[in-house]
């Protein structure tokens, strides 16, 4: 029989895995105000989700559930405020943002900036044209 499962925590702007305290992404710099669950989404401190989601039970290190973390009354909570098709649903938003995020839109600028960007450069180097002539 495996051992007690234990929540992973992972960067949301690179993705590798960080300690349960920590502040900042080692790998990317990134600041965590809070920890969001992937799969309800739920936010709050790293320590509410030291044995997963408070919400939905959610545990990153097999993907599934880890309700055996939680007393009987926990586990009724956690079953009462998601439905099955509630819980695919948000599955499948979480899966596809992350595959958007995989494809690299999710850090990529939209294409106006870029444009808008361009022709405000130009735009000074016209007017400095104009006024060294």
């Amino acid at each position: 029989m495996k051992g007690k499962q234990r929540a992973k925590f992972f960067c949301e702007n690179c993705g590798s895995e960080v300690p349960a305290d920590a502040r900042v992404c080692k790998n990317c710099g990134r600041f965590f105000a809070s920890v969001r669950c992937p799969s309800c989404g739920a936010t709050g401190s790293a320590s509410k989700f030291a044995k997963g989601c408070p919400v939905c039970g959610y545990a990153m290190d097999s993907g599934t559930f880890n309700i055996e973390a939680y007393s009987e009354e926990e586990k009724e909570e956690v079953r009462r405020r998601l439905t099955g098709a509630e819980q695919n649903k948000i599955k499948e938003a979480f899966a596809a943002y992350g595959r958007k995020r995989a494809r690299g839109s999710g850090s990529a600028l939209p294409f106006w900036v870029y444009a808008v960007t361009i022709a405000v450069f130009l735009g000074v180097i016209a007017a400095a044209i104009k006024l060294v002539r």
